[in-house]
């Protein structure tokens, strides 16, 4: 899926209000495999995830090449 700001943007193109603060981020945040969508407003950070993410039931984190290829390249400085 593909969101900018607060919205997503739907099969027809078009975007819908989907999130109540600014998407900040997007990245697998708790390492299970699965993005999740972080916002952002007046400095409260939310984290949403899908309830029907398939997790595989490894964390990521702990894999030093899954860090450096996913969530390095994410960082804002």
């Amino acid at each position: 899926m593909l969101f900018w700001h607060k919205f997503r943007l739907n099969d027809a193109g078009t975007g819908e209000l989907y999130f109540p603060d600014t998407v900040f981020h997007m990245f697998d945040f708790t390492g299970q495999g699965a993005e999740e969508v972080i916002t952002l407003n007046q400095g409260r950070l939310s984290v949403f995830g899908s309830r029907r993410a398939a997790h595989s039931g490894k964390d990521s984190k702990k894999d030093l090449e899954y860090l450096r290829n996913s969530v390095v390249n994410h960082t804002h400085y």
